[in-house]
């Protein structure tokens, strides 16, 4: 039988043609320990990445298990985005999650950031932050940093698409900084400088706004009756009337010093994946608080 060359010719560009999309679309399977860094990757990476997050939203970043099918994906994960900040879920597991893909590239997110220092807590049956606050994300001065880091680790993986990932991160820094001086704008003037919380999951913000956190949780360690009392003189004499909780966190603490000021509780999220409007309505929730 006689095989005409040509047409045998263009089936074959049609195939490769049809066939280009495909590979055109595959995407960069990401792994990252919480939200706000899925945010981060999907804003750089747009639709040439596919992300996935080990701790849910409304779960406990410092005490939280992966479940077994999270770890079955991440044998396909070319990327994994560590907050890197002696986050207790990364110091549990991060070993385990790369023995289970040693290929995978590991990208620090605090990589080149300061650390705030916090004292050891020595009851090693509560959460132990080694010695620094690892909450560096709600910082937007230093998540820029987060998301330089996480897009020359992009492009370390794909460095053919290095001008999408420069202009896409820049983008978002420039909204960053937008934000950061919108918050500084609003927050700067106010005579009441202090806020309580369940979780000190705050401190970084507060010290970017010149705020002063007051936490419930003190180093990790379950409050006494006696220093829930001792807050909730403090809160008087400081004239404040909200506590601010967040889900991932048990409010019991929070509930009963609410109790004791007649106040009242208001949620903030530290985990969001909506990472700037979350810290906007941050913004504005403390304003209402505190001015």
């Amino acid at each position: 039988m006689k095989i005409n060359i040509y047409r045998l010719l263009a089936v074959v560009a049609c195939a490769i043609f049809l066939a280009a999309p495909a590979c055109a679309a595959r995407k960069i399977n990401v792994m990252v320990s919480i939200q706000p860094l899925a945010y981060f990757v999907e804003r750089i990476g747009g639709e040439r990445v596919a992300v996935s997050v080990m701790v849910p939203l409304s779960s406990n970043e410092h005490t939280y298990e992966p479940k077994p099918d999270q770890l079955r994906a991440l044998s396909d994960a070319q990327m994994y985005v560590k907050v890197g900040s002696n986050l207790e879920f990364e110091l549990t597991w991060m070993d385990k999650l790369r023995a289970l893909n040693p290929d995978m590239i590991i990208c620090d997110s605090a990589q080149g950031i300061d650390l705030m220092k916090m004292k050891e807590d020595v009851d090693e049956t509560q959460v132990n932050y080694h010695g620094v606050d690892p909450h560096i994300w709600l910082s937007l001065r230093k998540a820029k940093m987060m998301v330089y880091n996480i897009r020359n680790t992009l492009i370390q993986i794909d460095p053919n698409h290095w001008k999408e990932y420069t202009d896409n991160s820049d983008g978002l820094i420039k909204e960053m900084y937008d934000l950061d001086n919108e918050i500084y704008d609003k927050l700067v003037n106010l005579k009441k400088r202090t806020f309580i919380v369940d979780h000190p999951s705050w401190g970084y913000f507060a010290q970017d706004y010149l705020l002063l956190q007051l936490a419930i949780e003190s180093e990790g360690k379950k409050p006494a009756p006696q220093d829930l009392l001792a807050l909730a003189d403090q809160a008087k004499h400081l004239k404040l009337k909200t506590i601010f909780i967040s889900s991932q966190f048990n409010q019991e603490n929070a509930q009963a010093v609410v109790g004791v000021i007649k106040g009242k509780l208001v949620m903030i999220d530290p985990l969001s994946g909506d990472y700037l409007n979350n810290l906007r309505s941050v913004m504005n929730v403390l304003y209402k608080a505190l001015k």
